[in-house]
């Protein structure tokens, strides 16, 4: 893997990641969507899934941890 090809992977894995947060809008998210819907797509609707998996864990995790209001 050259510079080149690790830069790529990075600016998708924060596509990806924007995308599974719902932070996308316009274009970039009809690319993502392409993308996603594609047969070649399974390591990144993965990415998607985990995203999406650590982001509600940490939501549960600091609506248990947040003390009751009075």
């Amino acid at each position: 893997m050259n510079h080149d090809d690790a830069r790529s992977r990075e600016d998708l894995d924060i596509l990806l990641t924007a995308y599974a947060l719902g932070e996308l809008t316009g274009e970039d998210l009809a690319a993502v969507a392409r993308l996603l819907a594609g047969p070649a797509a399974a390591a990144a609707r993965a990415h998607v899934a985990e995203v999406r998996a650590t982001a509600a864990a940490l939501k549960a995790a600091r609506g248990a941890a947040m003390p009751a209001r009075s």
